[in-house]
């Protein structure tokens, strides 16, 4: 099951339909579909490119997958949410960007709703959460 969601993830990457990922397929998608940075997307091709000749290949991309432990994939996944709840893009999310998140899912939310919200899961109290407070709420534990 897990092997036909990595063939969808990758044939979805390999926009020329090659076969492969080159370098340019990963960065395009993960940098502007799951925001992520130059340096992430560079270490996740040099690790995943096992054969050194530029590309991805199918067999390399699910050696890592599922050579990486789920947890890793969950993190990820909880760093894309959290960076697509922060709408201003300044590394939390505040009230605002909370009750912009849950009007876009369409749910009617009070005031006092969200700021439950915040106050379960802002930590630290400065009125933000950060994907590391994120982390404590989700997995008990920081992920960095």
């Amino acid at each position: 099951m897990a092997t036909d969601k990595y063939e969808k993830w990758f044939e979805t990457v390999d926009t020329d339909g090659s076969g492969s990922l080159t370098y340019s397929e990963l960065y395009d998608f993960l940098t502007q579909q799951r925001g992520y940075t130059d340096q992430q997307v560079e270490k996740m091709f040099d690790t995943a490119d096992t054969s050194g000749d530029g590309k991805i290949t199918f067999e390399e991309y699910k050696s890592i997958m599922t050579s990486t432990p789920s947890t890793t994939h969950s993190e990820s996944a909880l760093r894309s949410v959290c960076r697509s709840f922060d709408k201003n893009g300044d590394g939390v999310i505040d009230k605002s960007e909370m009750t912009a998140v849950f009007d876009e899912l369409k749910r009617d939310l009070s005031g006092s709703d969200i700021d439950r919200i915040m106050k379960m899961t802002d930590l630290d109290g400065d009125g933000k959460i950060d994907y590391n407070e994120l982390c404590m709420k989700v997995f008990g534990q920081s992920c960095d």
